[in-house]
């Protein structure tokens, strides 16, 4: 009888264990510039192979007083470490308002990979180029 108890101890915590395990998140994850909010969430919409990609959604926030011409690029480094980086999507172009935000409401990414790098670049009112990187870690 002792043993059924203990055993049934053990196997209620190691299930509550694990469930909090699996509730903890470490999203949404924000980086804020002078020009750009950029958040990344977990998206709604699961990826069609958990085993290979997780699915995310990107909030990109103008927080500028212009309106602007803005390109977006997202890339994540290969396995290897290398310099070398794999685009995520092609890049996208968008006319954003000031603090208008764009989201990208699912893409995929490799379950390996532990950061995304999110290229903005766009023309200020003069046509000269401007771009910023900004990379989220820990995803």
């Amino acid at each position: 009888m002792k043993k059924k108890m203990i055993l049934t101890l053990f196997v209620i915590s190691l299930i509550y264990g694990n469930m909090n395990v699996f509730a903890y998140s470490n999203f949404p994850k924000r980086t804020i510039t002078p020009k750009w909010a950029v958040e990344i969430n977990k998206s709604e919409r699961h990826s069609p192979q958990p085993d290979k990609y997780k699915s995310y959604k990107l909030l990109a926030t103008n927080l500028g007083g212009d309106k602007l011409d803005v390109t977006f690029e997202f890339y994540r480094p290969l396995e290897n470490k290398s310099q070398e980086q794999i685009i995520l999507i092609d890049p996208t172009n968008y006319t954003v308002k000031p603090k208008e935000t764009v989201e990208f409401s699912h893409f995929y990414i490799d379950t390996n990979a532990k950061e995304l790098e999110v290229l903005i670049s766009w023309f200020d009112q003069d046509k000269r180029k401007h771009k910023q990187s900004i990379v989220l870690n820990d995803i």
